[in-house]
């Protein structure tokens, strides 16, 4: 959001000061879902363009999902960056990015990544490992994965095709709750 400030008295309208922007942020509790057929769900997310080309995550209005747009010469280096979610200590976490290659034989390559701030040199934790994708069908990737200390974590899809490919597609992302190690296993031998 965005406010300005303008004088008023008897004399009339007064100078209007410089825009001020304030975020208004919000911390998300697991389970979080993300839907990126949404344009909201999508301008709540931060964009990183990590390399400074121009080419990188945008919402298709026709087609309704994220996508990661290619550069002919540049490698991607681009994160869609949720807002802060809360995770506890040493819980078990699933984390599921719906993803796909943007037509038949195209390679992506993507990787999720968390860190405790929404920046490049934050996001280090690999949740999942960088993996190639060629199906133009949406498809879910997931990991379980544990923090180790209690807060509030960003967790990102990192586009990482090599240059001159073509799209990579992102429909969603979640966290949800995992099993505990100490949950009963189950029932089996009938």
């Amino acid at each position: 959001y965005s406010y300005q400030v303008v004088a008023y008295n008897a004399a009339g309208k007064g100078l209007t000061s410089d825009a001020i922007s304030a975020h208004i942020s919000v911390v998300f509790e697991v389970p979080y879902v993300a839907d990126f057929s949404n344009e909201e769900t999508f301008n709540q997310f931060q964009v990183i363009d990590a390399n400074n080309d121009h080419a990188t995550w945008k919402w298709e209005d026709m087609a309704k999902y994220a996508f990661c747009e290619h550069h002919d010469t540049n490698a991607a280096n681009d994160y869609l960056v949720s807002l802060p979610i809360h995770l506890e200590a040493r819980k078990h976490y699933v984390v599921t990015a719906n993803v796909n290659a943007f037509g038949y034989g195209h390679e992506e390559r993507f990787e999720v990544v968390l860190g405790r701030a929404a920046s490049a040199s934050s996001l280090t934790m690999k949740l999942i490992q960088p993996t190639v994708i060629t199906s133009e069908f949406a498809t879910d990737y997931e990991a379980t994965f544990t923090v180790p200390v209690e807060g509030n974590y960003y967790i990102a899809i990192h586009g990482i095709s090599d240059a001159a490919k073509y799209f990579l597609v992102a429909h969603g992302l979640s966290v949800t709750k995992g099993v505990e190690p100490t949950a009963p296993a189950a029932v089996s031998g009938f």
